[in-house]
């Protein structure tokens, strides 16, 4: 049939009086019983109904009969005050169902190529921001299920600002223990932990080129973890600065060393406090300030020290690596290109340190002969490091002077140099 007549029986659709709108047809409408039912059996699953009609009054008993996953829509409503706005947010009601309504005819046909003072339409649309909406944020300690996280870090806010402390040859590069702290945080939200209370391990890790960080403005991290590899890239600039592998440990206690203390050996070890140590590493090139002054005490040779924890694992893994740095029999300056392991275990760690009390400092241990450093819960062994270059006249060459006692009444002969040399210091002072 071209229709479904709800005014003549089903067995008499294909008769001539229920082939065409003739004037027959609607008589035998006005006077026939209504077969509304029965016409609705026809009606598909999922259908889009339109009520053609001078207002909706069928929408109801629609509703009722058809189910929930039918579309019925009412065109026409009477005593709307608007009843052009109400059909065309019917005909889009229609359209977000999967109908394809010809719009373009309801308005005149347009001739092209049209005049050149028509005005674009671009400029006529704009957002409705008249509303404020909440918008979910999974930035702090959150879950989250992608494994792409884009960190924006500057050095202006005060949750960054430490970071300017990291500064080596009178530039102030991004930590390598920074990028290894944002993998760990990036890593545990999409375990939909908190990284303070999930060990972690991080294997093969890659320093492909150091980040400077402006004094002003934002740099911004990509990181990409591989669900089912564990591989991850840190890349900043369109390019990649960090990559390698990272994994949750089933038993962490079994992925740590179980090692002593080592023994220090007597004789040419000498005991540097904090002010020599962080001499020692300014002549090499490394002018941290801040929190990464972390080394409070240390021996010459770098085999035992003692390092500060203020709750910012950034700058404590780092005083790690700067305490590996005082072994070095060099005076060049050496940045950490590859670790073949680090292993945090921060359960651990907080427990040795409310352990030790307020104030108190962390052990921290060098054994070369293995490559391995060891401090609380943080364990990082084969460290590499590459020679760096140095800029030119960075800081003035350092200088050796000492003081020394001249008696002014004196029966030995005093070299001619030593005399000269003396007579021009009471001069100067």
């Amino acid at each position: 049939p071209r229709w479904i007549s709800s005014s003549i029986p089903e067995a008499a659709w294909g008769s001539a009086l229920a082939q065409q709108s003739s004037a027959a047809y609607h008589v035998n409408n006005l006077l026939s019983p209504v077969l509304f039912h029965e016409a609705l059996q026809h009606v598909p699953d999922n259908a889009i109904v339109l009520e053609v009609a001078p207002h909706c009054l069928l929408q109801a008993i629609l509703k009722r009969s058809l189910g929930p996953n039918c579309t019925n829509i009412g065109l026409v409503k009477r005593l709307h005050p608007d009843n052009l706005t109400f059909i065309l947010s019917s005909l889009g009601k229609a359209y977000n169902a999967g109908a394809q309504p010809r719009f373009q005819s309801l308005y005149p046909s347009v001739k092209f190529p049209v005049g050149r003072t028509t005005p674009m339409l671009a400029s006529m649309i704009e957002w409705d921001h008249s509303n404020e909406w909440s918008v979910a944020d999974f930035s702090g300690k959150g879950g989250g299920r992608s494994g792409e996280s884009v960190i924006e870090i500057d050095l202006t806010k005060e949750a960054d600002a430490f970071l300017s402390g990291h500064a080596i040859d009178g530039r102030v590069l991004f930590p390598a223990t920074g990028y290894l702290t944002l993998v760990w945080k990036t890593f545990a939200k999409l375990q939909g932990k908190d990284y303070e209370d999930m060990p972690v391990i991080l294997e093969n890790v890659q320093f492909h080129r150091a980040t400077i960080m402006p004094k002003e403005g934002s740099v911004k991290f990509l990181i990409n973890i591989f669900d089912n590899s564990g591989d991850f890239e840190l890349v900043e600039g369109g390019s990649v600065a960090v990559s390698g592998r990272v994994r949750l440990p089933e038993d962490v206690e079994k992925e740590q060393l179980d090692l002593s203390p080592p023994a220090v050996p007597r004789g040419d070890f000498l005991d540097l406090e904090k002010a020599d140590v962080y001499k020692d590493l300014r002549l090499r090139g490394y002018d941290y300030t801040g929190v990464f002054r972390g080394v409070k005490q240390a021996d010459n040779k770098g085999v035992t020290g003692k390092l500060e924890w203020i709750g910012n694992w950034i700058s404590y893994i780092d005083t790690m690596l700067q305490f590996s740095i005082l072994g070095l029999n060099t005076r060049e300056l050496y940045l950490p290109t590859r670790m073949q392991r680090v292993c945090i275990d921060p359960r651990k760690h907080k427990q040795l340190v409310s352990q030790l009390g307020e104030d108190a400092t962390v052990p921290v241990y060098m054994y070369r002969d293995i490559d391995v450093i060891k401090s609380g819960g943080v364990e990082l062994r084969g460290m590499k490091a590459s020679l760096a270059p140095r800029r030119q006249q960075t800081q003035a060459a350092p200088k050796l002077e000492q003081y020394t006692f001249v008696p002014y009444i004196g029966d030995k002969t005093v070299p001619v140099p030593q005399a000269l040399t003396s007579l021009v210091q009471l001069a100067l002072e």
